[in-house]
């Protein structure tokens, strides 16, 4: 246990210093109606719950043998404004994240997850929307907090390459090119898909983010993308949520930390 000299040096330096979460999917529960921002949400106890009638699990969460109270409940009850206020969070990354269910209305989807995001800023005075690095140095001065959109995947472009300018012009500041599935523009990390690296409109998706001062995140792309990507970015680019595999490899019994780390599928996860 730290001693009382350590805490108060880094309860000073998180105080002093501006703090960015990389990456949360809260928008999809603000935009199917399940919560607001501003308010904050404490969950059920996960023993018990049943399920709302006529609700079902997505593929994804089938995929990811999540818990009917995690798939329903999703990241909600981690993210909100006053956990952000209480955490002393400067922005959070606010990720466009598409199911399957969303990809024949991809685009719609994510307008309509945009709107939510501008609404909440727009109805909340203590969280704003940040673009620039002057917009983080204000609000930290302000003492509020705030957001900027992400992209975790790029089904939402469909397969224009038109869009980023378009989504640039919204806000978006970071964007990872999938989210685990196949995409026009690269292969994710989905299992039991022989993959490969980026298609021809990926590569120019990479300089055109480049152009557009959008950061590139690895997050759930595969081996071959990130190497790719990482030859051919201008810019730098980031890991904004991930484990290193030595830790986390697809076998758990192989980690270092085993049996330490969790590996009861039945229990509630997250992303």
């Amino acid at each position: 246990m730290p001693d009382a000299a350590t805490l108060d040096r880094a309860r000073t330096l998180h105080e002093r210093a501006i703090i960015i979460d990389g990456h949360s999917d809260i928008l999809m529960a603000i935009t199917d109606h399940k919560m607001r921002l501003g308010t904050r949400v404490e969950l059920p106890p996960h023993e018990g719950w049943q399920a709302p009638q006529g609700w079902a699990e997505t593929e994804e969460t089938q995929l990811y043998n999540f818990s009917p109270h995690t798939a329903y409940f999703q990241t909600m009850g981690h993210y909100d404004i006053p956990r952000f206020r209480e955490g002393g969070l400067t922005s959070q990354a606010m990720a466009i994240s598409l199911d399957s269910a969303h990809l024949d209305r991809a685009l719609h989807r994510t307008l309509e997850m945009i709107y939510w995001l501008r609404r909440e800023a727009e109805e909340n005075a203590d969280f704003a929307l940040v673009r620039t690095v002057a917009d983080l140095e204000r609000v930290k001065a302000e003492g509020i907090t705030s957001g900027f959109l992400t992209f975790e995947g790029f089904e939402s472009l469909e397969s224009d390459l038109k869009l980023p300018d378009v989504f640039s012009a919204l806000g978006l500041r970071m964007a990872s090119m999938t989210h685990s599935r196949r995409n026009f523009f690269a292969d994710g990390t989905q299992m039991g898909v022989r993959t490969a690296g980026l298609s021809k409109p990926g590569q120019q998706a990479v300089a055109r983010m480049n152009e557009l001062g959008i950061v590139i995140d690895l997050a759930h792309l595969n081996v071959p993308g990130c190497w790719e990507v990482i030859e051919r970015s201008e810019a730098p680019v980031v890991l904004s949520h991930s484990s290193p595999s030595k830790y986390f490899p697809d076998d758990p019994t192989q980690s270092p930390l085993y049996p330490d780390i969790v590996t009861d599928r039945s229990r509630p996860l997250l992303d």
